[in-house]
């Protein structure tokens, strides 16, 4: 009871603190793109006055390089906060949202996904074959974010020296569902498999070529973890991973 009071009030204090700390930021961003509007103007100003060279050239520093890449510094840092305190919002609500526990085709489920990620899976030239899976009981909104999830990293850590073989497959197993996403990308470090499920931690934070905010696995461990099920990790670097998810039958 008491550990049920602990992290209820934490994930109350993560909602308000995140949801709080939007308003000033806001304020931050939009003064910021004003004075970014201010400094154009003055810019426009001194144009069309007539001043000596030495007087322009005081001005050129301050107006050209040290305020704009000041304001470019600070919208990039907000903007980064901006994002940092969605996740946090995204996370919080998650825990206080209900489950409506209904069975799920998990074919049609399965289906749905495959159609939603058509293009990703085209422009990726992905194989995705997937056996004939078992019945699940689960809310299918949050079920269907776990596998999407999973197939969505599958696709951007593909290694892109081969041929990208994604493959789903699923048994029963002492009263659960065992499902297992299986794929041939990079790989995952034994340093980095429990990692990677908390929050905000990104396997290559440094690529920009994979968009990401580092909330995707912890967001689909806190699913699972409703739900009663376990998520866990079997992978080595350059031979693909295989991501199994216990639901209830």
């Amino acid at each position: 009871d008491e550990l049920r009071y602990k992290n209820k009030e934490m994930e109350q204090i993560v909602y308000v603190a995140s949801h709080d700390l939007r308003s000033p930021l806001l304020n931050i961003q939009g003064f910021s793109k004003e004075l970014q509007e201010s400094l154009n103007q003055i810019a426009t100003i001194l144009d069309e006055i007539d001043l000596p060279v030495e007087a322009r050239a005081k001005f050129a520093e301050p107006l050209e390089e040290d305020i704009p890449d000041s304001l470019r510094f600070i919208l990039a840092s907000s903007s980064k906060m901006d994002a940092l305190l969605s996740g946090l919002l995204r996370v919080s609500r998650l825990g206080r949202a209900s489950i409506n526990m209904k069975e799920l085709d998990m074919n049609k489920l399965i289906s749905d996904i495959t159609e939603t990620f058509s293009y990703q899976i085209k422009e990726a030239k992905a194989r995705f074959p997937i056996n004939e899976l078992p019945s699940c009981r689960g809310d299918d909104v949050k079920i269907n974010q776990v596998f999407s999830n999973l197939l969505d990293n599958a696709l951007k850590y593909r290694d892109r020296k081969r041929d990208c073989i994604i493959m789903l497959s699923g048994k029963k197993e002492d009263g659960h569902i065992v499902y297992c996403l299986e794929d041939n990308g990079i790989g995952i470090a034994e340093k980095h498999m429990e990692k990677i499920f908390e929050i905000f931690h990104r396997l290559h934070p440094g690529d920009s070529d994979v968009a990401g905010d580092g909330l995707g696995l912890s967001i689909v461990r806190r699913i699972i973890d409703r739900h009663g099920g376990k998520i866990w990790v079997e992978s080595e670097p350059g031979k693909g991973s295989k991501f199994f998810v216990t639901l209830p039958e």
